[in-house]
């Protein structure tokens, strides 16, 4: 991912990226849910980001409960994915991309791990009209009528 364009170099600290996480635990099960400024999540990231999480708490963090969700975006560094097709306009894998991304997320879950306080969490259900725009409107009339319908 990234800037997808070959000229758009950058270097240095242009706009911060954070990573937000939310630790939930009812006493007998414990998730932890994160949601990281970058275009995706990478399965490479995410295994890497639970192997420093394993030095440091053991098995209290795991494939099973570490949720990491990538906040949809091309204005960040590229080249974390390891793959070919995510990482090529970064011209490959960029290891101090994805080293910076790995200790952010980390320190993400070590601060909310350390701040654990009580709290509740509200379920509701419902319909909400009118919130939202296709992001082509032109296009999206080009839809069968019935489909628009819906």
């Amino acid at each position: 991912m990234g800037y997808a364009h070959p000229d758009q170099r950058g270097q240095g600290l242009h706009t911060r990226q954070f990573a937000r996480s939310y630790i939930i635990d009812d006493g007998k099960t414990r998730i932890v849910f994160v949601s990281a400024d970058c275009g995706m999540m990478g399965t490479f990231l995410r295994r890497e980001v639970i192997k420093r999480l394993k030095s440091v708490y053991g098995g209290l963090y795991s494939e099973d409960n570490v949720m990491i969700s990538g906040t949809h975006t091309h204005s960040t560094p590229g080249g974390f994915l390891m793959d070919i097709i995510f990482d090529l306009n970064s011209f490959g894998f960029v290891k101090e991309t994805f080293n910076a991304y790995a200790t952010g997320i980390v320190r993400s879950i070590s601060r909310a791990h350390s701040r654990l306080t009580d709290g509740k969490i509200y379920v509701t259900r419902g319909e909400v009209m009118n919130a939202n725009i296709n992001r082509s409107p032109t296009a999206y009339l080009k839809n069968p009528a019935a489909e628009r319908a819906k």
